[in-house]
């Protein structure tokens, strides 16, 4: 990962004229790849130095109009960071994970499950794929819990509930080892697929 710090002294658009970073802005500001959250911190690195072009007197430049979006880009994809759910159920006494736990889930509507002796990898990796980048199966008042698509909440929900599905089944007497090991590996294909290398798992630098 792309250490902030490393281009935090430097100014690369240094030589660029303000219509040519708002190009460089419009073709990266929607998103979320580290390249182009990268592109739109070095964008705001050299407009915040541009100090005596970003106003005049109480009025804009559009120096100062494209700081504006920019910086407010950058909040936005501060907002999606999380931390990635972890798996782990120490003292399996069988207890649930209260809020987490649901049998009738978006998920399972969508046909998501691990059960079966057949390996279904690829039919489960379509329906988390469709669950993060489509439309979900809501009930009332689950639109509010679940995001919109291709947000950070919506990723955040269903590895929340993959990784609570995963510990409550360690906690059971006789936990079942396909289960575990098939939703583990999803989410670990989710994870490397929309969470790596994202603004979800940015770690954000300090903005003095």
């Amino acid at each position: 990962m792309v250490q902030f710090e490393d281009i935090s002294g430097t100014r690369p658009y240094f030589h660029e004229a303000t219509v040519d970073l708002r190009h460089r802005f419009n073709s990266v500001k929607t998103g979320f790849s580290e390249a182009e959250v990268v592109e739109i911190w070095k964008i705001w690195l050299e407009l915040i130095n541009r100090k005596h072009l970003r106003s005049n007197g109480s009025k804009f430049t559009q120096a100062g109009t494209l700081y504006e979006e920019v910086d407010y880009r950058l909040d936005e994809l501060k907002l999606l960071g999380f931390a990635w759910p972890f798996t782990l159920a120490p003292g399996g006494d069988g207890s649930l994970d209260g809020s987490e736990w649901k049998m009738d889930s978006p998920l399972s509507r969508l046909g998501y499950s691990v059960a079966g002796n057949a390996d279904q990898t690829a039919q489960r990796r379509r329906i988390l794929a469709d669950a993060f980048e489509g439309q979900l199966p809501l009930r009332d008042g689950e639109k509010e819990i679940w995001g919109m698509a291709r947000s950070g909440q919506r990723l955040h929900r269903i590895a929340t509930l993959v990784a609570a599905l995963v510990r409550n089944q360690k906690r059971r007497t006789r936990p079942s080892k396909r289960a575990i090991e098939r939703w583990e590996k999803d989410l670990e294909w989710m994870k490397s697929t929309y969470y790596d290398r994202t603004a979800f798992a940015f770690g954000w630098p300090k903005i003095a």
